[in-house]
């Protein structure tokens, strides 16, 4: 059985956007919840998810933030990544995703 090494605090900000921020491993046993984390808030503008306490994250995380994107576009909001940890950064950059992603 997989161990779950994530946590998620949601908040609001100034500007109106929901932030998700998360702490933890963002792998295999913690990517589904991104997406439900993201389903509880459906009728936001912009959803910012905060990085910068991510200490891991492999190809199961990243598939969780393109889906995380793509509800983000579904529902015609913004999407942006913020303060990606230097693991973090570093994985968006080798994949290319740093381009395909917006990054604060």
């Amino acid at each position: 059985m997989a161990v779950i090494d994530l946590s998620g605090t949601v908040n609001g900000n100034p500007s109106g956007a929901l932030v998700l921020a998360l702490e933890g491993e963002l792998d295999i046993a913690s990517e589904h919840l991104v997406a439900t984390w993201m389903n509880a808030f459906q009728a936001e503008s912009t959803y910012i998810l905060d990085l910068s306490d991510v200490t891991f994250i492999d190809s199961h995380g990243l598939a969780a933030l393109l889906k995380a994107q793509a509800f983000a576009v579904e529902t015609c909001a913004q999407f942006v990544l913020r303060s990606p940890s230097k693991q973090a950064l570093d994985l968006l950059m080798l994949t290319g995703l740093d381009l395909h992603f917006t990054i604060a």
